[in-house]
């Protein structure tokens, strides 16, 4: 059904990243240490993530910009060719399993629910007469 797939892809987070994006841990996901490796624990999946995996989603922890990230870590792997468009892969890829949100998204999509709620109430408290 087009209707149903459009509507799907509606409710996706936007996933397009810029350096001035600003990316966080979902409340929803926690990462956690084990013996056997670093766990990201979502909602309905548990996923065992690699070194630097874990280590881009420790530094996301504590909310970012994606260009502090991407500075951080090629101070950490200078000699890394590929760094950015493997992390902006990685990043997009926990933003569409949910594990990082965007920040600017989440607030872009609250003041657009409570501009419409004011807009709402505004109609509500007009006199009738």
């Amino acid at each position: 059904m087009p209707g149903r797939d459009a509507a799907r892809r509606a409710d996706r987070p936007p996933t397009a990243l810029e350096r001035t994006s600003r990316v966080g841990l979902s409340p929803h996901a926690d990462l956690k240490s084990r013996a056997e490796g670093e766990i990201l624990v979502l909602p309905e999946q548990a996923i065992r993530v690699g070194g630097s995996g874990a280590e881009i989603l420790r530094l996301v922890e504590k909310e970012t910009t994606v260009g502090s990230l991407l500075e951080t870590l090629r101070r950490r792997y200078p000699d890394s060719p590929d760094l950015e468009a493997e992390v902006l892969g990685f990043l997009t890829g926990m933003i569409e399993a949910r594990a990082i949100i965007r920040l600017e998204a989440a607030s872009e999509r609250a003041s657009e629910r409570h501009a419409a709620w004011s807009a709402g109430q505004a109609g509500r408290d007009r006199d009738p007469t």
